[in-house]
């Protein structure tokens, strides 16, 4: 997972803007971005001063993820070339 965070960290500064969640959304959900529901959930993880998720919690994202739904964090590592 933190091979998958570095990947779509474009600007490498530790945390992902709007830009790059969207794009780590597009590679996983077959083009679809989030959502407002979704990005608006992004705050309940740990993010830096500027309100980006942070790869601390990208990964408490994808960990609350792994335990509600495996079968999607199955099918995203798969979208990502993982099997």
């Amino acid at each position: 997972l933190g091979e998958v965070f570095c990947r779509f960290d474009a600007d490498v500064d530790g945390a992902w803007s709007t830009a790059e969640l969207q794009s780590f959304a597009r590679t996983c959900n077959g083009g679809e971005e989030f959502g407002e529901a979704e990005l608006s959930q992004v705050g309940e993880f740990t993010t830096n001063g500027q309100g980006r998720l942070t790869r601390r919690g990208f990964l408490e994202m994808m960990q609350l993820q792994t335990m509600a739904r495996p079968e999607d964090t199955w099918a995203d590592l798969r979208a990502l070339g993982y099997d």
